[in-house]
């Protein structure tokens, strides 16, 4: 059974570094240097570009020491066979996405591209997405919160909720409210929210909110992330809106959170349950 407040443990599992404003993530770029020039000017100055021309150099690079959060790499059908190979090499001990630039690919390396683990493909006219998807990418992964995190195993509810729930737990960073949700499974908020409250869950609204706020927590206890990043990172529009939902919640802001538990982590504990 799930439970009704669907209960948030921050406790001890979460080890709080120090807050850093001045720390950027860091990106690997894999490209020529006139597109590897462009890829610089779209992700600065919120992500550090360490760029390499081909995956040879890559090869020299102990990630672990580098500490590389994300790999962009510029494919065409002209180097696409060259890289193959690497990528799939590289799949093996990766722990961070791979985003490829695509430029006048056809569909049978678009789908190899997928196949061998390259986790997004953007086209080099959509220059513009490229840092969304690169925050995502890194946010995502491997913090991505789960429902079971909440209590909720999916298998207990019947498919239209399955369905609410599942596309919640697939989309919430993105998600700004519910109305997408409602859309997808064809009812009204109010009958969505009803329908929540019959199997004993929080509203669709609070659950959404329940989601971005745990994946902030798993990144602060994760990532020397100023707060600001934390709110962008888990899908709030703004950091005001973020330290609000924080503190109505927890009843303590953010910062004090971060301050308190870094004090003395064994006393000082935020109420871990959000009311239904």
């Amino acid at each position: 059974m799930a439970v009704i407040s669907n209960p948030i443990d921050m406790n001890s599992t979460f080890v709080l570094p120090q807050e850093s404003e001045s720390r950027n993530d860091k990106c690997l770029v894999i490209a020529k240097p006139e597109i590897s020039k462009k890829i610089e000017d779209i992700l600065s100055p919120e992500f550090l570009c360490c760029v390499r021309e081909s995956l040879g150099d890559f090869r020299e690079i102990r990630l672990g020491e580098q500490d590389i959060q994300c790999v962009v790499i510029h494919i065409t059908n002209r180097n696409f066979p060259l890289l193959k190979s690497s990528i799939e090499n590289m799949k093996q001990m990766r722990s961070f996405p791979i985003i490829s630039l695509i430029q006048d690919i056809d569909m049978e390396v678009a789908r190899v591209c997928g196949k061998i683990g390259i986790d997004r493909l953007i086209d080099m006219h959509s220059l513009r997405d490229l840092k969304k998807s690169v925050s995502d990418a890194i946010c995502r992964r491997p913090d991505t919160v789960s429902l079971q995190d909440l209590g909720i195993d999916l298998q207990h509810y019947p498919p239209i909720l399955r369905t609410a729930l599942r596309y919640i737990q697939d989309n919430y960073i993105s998600l700004l409210n519910v109305s997408e949700v409602a859309n997808l499974t064809g009812v009204k908020e109010g009958t969505l929210s009803r329908l929540f409250r019959k199997y004993n869950l929080a509203g669709p609204k609070k659950l959404l909110m329940q989601c971005k706020l745990l994946h902030a927590m798993q990144l602060i206890g994760s990532r020397k992330l100023s707060i600001k990043k934390i709110a962008e990172h888990s899908g709030f529009t703004s950091e005001k809106r973020f330290c609000e939902a924080f503190s109505n919640t927890f009843h303590l802001s953010p910062k004090q959170y971060l301050q308190q538990h870094l004090a003395d982590p064994d006393t000082h504990r935020c109420q871990n349950t959000v009311e239904p």
